[in-house]
């Protein structure tokens, strides 16, 4: 029997499979990202090598589930993930009204404040 790079996926899905993990392929996975663009898999290679994962062969990583999950998630969002996240949680309402006075606050502040702020930027340069 001839060894190939199929046959040898074919058999790491099997083996996972019967560990209890449930085969996702890449295909099935929502590659939109939140402007409306979408992404591949090499994205999510990046973003793993960036976080130091293993990757001697090219294609396979030495990582967990979880890891890819928050790399997805991050490449989505356009954000590091630091924490390694791997949900996407949505403000409540309220929260996103509090958020947005509170940006509107800082910004009228800067506003009326303009001679003030560039006086002390101007002193701590110096």
């Amino acid at each position: 029997m001839k060894f190939t790079e199929a046959k040898l996926e074919k058999a790491v899905i099997e083996l996972f499979e019967k560990e209890g993990y449930t085969y996702q392929s890449g295909e099935e996975i929502h590659k939109e990202i939140s402007d409306g663009s979408t992404f591949d898999d090499h994205e999510i290679h990046r973003y793993l090598r960036k976080k130091d994962f293993a990757n001697p062969d090219g294609e396979w990583f030495a990582c967990r589930v979880q890891d890819v999950k928050a790399a997805i998630l991050a490449i989505k969002n356009r954000t590091e993930n630091i924490q390694d996240r791997i949900f996407d949680f949505k403000m409540r309402p309220e929260q996103e009204n509090a958020v947005k006075k509170t940006e509107q606050y800082f910004k009228n502040f800067k506003k009326e404040n303009k001679s003030v702020i560039l006086a002390s930027e101007h002193k701590h340069s110096h």
